[in-house]
């Protein structure tokens, strides 16, 4: 039994060391459409990815997709609002699928 919680304790540690979290996050926005990247590098995509991509405009989810893998880079993702003022905040959440997240806003002004 002890052997067992010893080796949970270094699997809980190590999985940190050998992932890395979402490194940043750019958003282009063309009119209503927006081109979101999230810079993640991963040389297993399939396993290690970005599983979730969300968009909240002016502090409300609009959108939220989940995927299964990524290309070698990062995660692409666009989406499309019905409505777009130049003042509203816009603030995306990335969350990979082995350790971390982050979460960048972005302003029109």
């Amino acid at each position: 039994m002890k052997i067992f919680f010893a080796a949970l304790l270094i699997l809980l540690f190590t999985v940190p060391v050998f992932s890395n979290t979402p490194q940043d996050i750019t958003l282009k926005i063309f009119e209503a459409r927006l081109e979101i990247f999230v810079v993640h590098p991963s040389n297993n995509p399939a396993q290690h990815f970005i599983k979730t991509v969300k968009v909240f405009q002016n502090d409300e989810e609009v959108f939220s997709k989940e995927f299964s893998e990524q290309e070698t880079e990062g995660q692409k993702a666009v989406f499309t609002l019905s409505e777009l003022k130049k003042t509203d905040k816009i603030k995306v959440q990335a969350v990979c699928s082995v350790y971390g997240d982050l979460e960048k806003e972005f302003s029109q002004d």
